[in-house]
């Protein structure tokens, strides 16, 4: 199972273009997941353990470089540290500026 933890600053109008031809290309791929939007959520870290408990196999950030930093920050307080590392991947969907972390993966 895939989960994408969407930033907030993604529900800007700017941003919707983009979100809707990423979640339609996701859809013709057939990477269809659980999406969680950081907005609504206060604790990052409690909801990517109960979806790494669900069985997330990939967790996928969709932002910048502050996305990535608060998820892997989120990863490496849980107590689930070791499952995740064996079981889980993360992944990265660049959306907007600042995005060096992607860039330098290529």
């Amino acid at each position: 199972m895939h989960v994408y933890i969407y930033d907030d600053y993604l529900n800007k109008s700017k941003y919707h273009k983009a979100i809707n031809r990423l979640e339609i290309r996701l859809t013709d791929l057939g990477l269809n997941g659980k999406i969680i939007r950081l907005e609504g959520i206060k604790n990052i870290k409690g909801a990517i353990q109960h979806e790494i408990r669900l069985g997330a196999k990939t967790i996928v950030a969709v932002g910048n470089n502050q996305t990535v930093n608060k998820i892997i920050g989120a990863i490496i307080d849980t107590d689930l540290y070791g499952d995740f590392q064996k079981n889980t991947l993360l992944g990265i969907i660049p959306v907007g500026d600042d995005n060096s972390i992607a860039a330098s993966f290529g």
